[in-house]
């Protein structure tokens, strides 16, 4: 059993917290779509949606919402305007999300239970290094998730609008985003207390030590031991009495030496 000591509870728990802002970093929207900006713009074009986002946990079946949706909207727009233009497969972008989602969910998971598992067993901090360091990894990767979201989609929303020459010369802003930015500002925020605590916070006196019962135990050990040593030689000094080799002067005095220590 590890002592749960001061600094082990707080590097515990800020490792689990990094653990546990991984696997909901799946809860925020890598990509988002607005078009209630432009809704005066294209109501004449069948937008029946302002607003499509969807999250992580979303995309784990390798099927996006936002981007069928667009698909709608793109094929619905190019055929009611007259215009040449076909919009790309973006599989390849939905199935590189679906494999790197899973693998933040399985890596998350991984990571919340080797926190636990170093805070009552494991005596060695790699493990909670590791996984501050795999933190910042999950929140990295999931952001340049939904930035490759934006980018490829925001492009293709250019190259729709660029190919009409009634909307061509008009001021259009980019309608894709992502939140893939606050879970990894969260996971900063985090990560700055953890090396914060592992550089400063020192063992200190422990919380709950089991080790500390074995000295007392030890301790009661020896001084059993002691007395049973006393009582051997009480027994062979009267046995030496009994047989006429001690004079009752001799057996008290050595008696009295015995019982003194």
């Amino acid at each position: 059993m590890i002592k749960l000591t001061v600094r082990r509870l707080c590097l515990g728990g800020v490792a689990l917290a990094l653990a546990v802002l991984s696997l909901l970093s799946l809860l925020f929207a890598p990509v988002a779509m607005d078009f209630s900006q432009f809704e005066g713009l294209f109501q004449d074009y069948g937008i029946f949606f302002r607003q499509v986002q969807e999250n992580g946990f979303a995309l784990l079946d390798g099927n996006s919402g936002v981007v069928e949706a667009f698909e709608l909207f793109a094929q619905g727009y190019a055929e009611t305007s007259g215009i040449n233009y076909a919009l790309p497969s973006l599989k390849v972008l939905e199935i590189f999300s679906q494999v790197f989602n899973i693998l933040i969910l399985v890596c998350s998971i991984l990571m919340c239970g080797a926190a636990l598992l170093w805070l009552f067993t494991v005596k060695s901090e790699r493990i909670v290094k590791t996984i501050a360091l795999a933190s910042v990894w999950v929140g990295a990767v999931y952001l340049i998730e939904g930035l490759l979201f934006v980018i490829f989609l925001n492009s293709e929303w250019h190259t729709l609008l660029g190919a009409d020459s009634d909307v061509q010369s008009l001021f259009i802003e980019n309608i894709f985003t992502t939140y893939g930015y606050i879970p990894l500002i969260l996971i900063a925020v985090f990560e700055i207390v953890f090396w914060c605590v592992y550089y400063k916070v020192g063992e200190g006196h422990p919380v709950y030590d089991t080790e500390s019962i074995a000295p007392v135990n030890e301790t009661a050990g020896a001084c059993a031991q002691a007395e049973q040593g006393y009582f051997e030689k009480l027994k062979k000094l009267k046995e030496l009495y009994d047989e006429g080799v001690l004079t009752e002067q001799e057996f008290n005095d050595e008696k009295a030496k015995i019982l003194n220590k």
